[in-house]
């Protein structure tokens, strides 16, 4: 559920309960559309959480280029690495990261 909130309008939210409360049990239902009624309430005028975790993770992998850039200079070494390939070890170590994090 927390996927389909991060790409999808509250408002369609909404609008798309009534196909998928009639799919399950009268109790799971119940729990369902409170729960959903709960995060459109919250999230109203939101276009979901998609912009802000890219955000997230822009920022996280530029702290980990600062990291990488902080061990070039103690190290004394030069960065002979593209930006495109500097920038692909950033996302590589900022995702690492992030599996990492979440596993604990």
């Amino acid at each position: 559920m927390l996927t389909y909130d991060l790409v999808t309008d509250p408002n369609a939210i909404a609008t798309q309960m009534p196909a998928i409360v009639q799919h399950v049990p009268a109790d799971a239902a119940k729990l369902i559309d409170e729960q959903m009624n709960t995060v459109v309430i919250a999230a109203t005028g939101k276009k979901g959480l998609a912009p802000e975790l890219v955000l997230v993770l822009y920022g996280a992998m530029k702290g980990a280029g600062a990291v990488a850039i902080a061990l070039h200079v103690t190290y004394n070494v030069t960065e002979d690495r593209s930006f495109i390939r500097s920038t692909l070890i950033n996302a590589a170590v900022t995702i690492g990261a992030v599996l990492v994090a979440g596993n604990t």
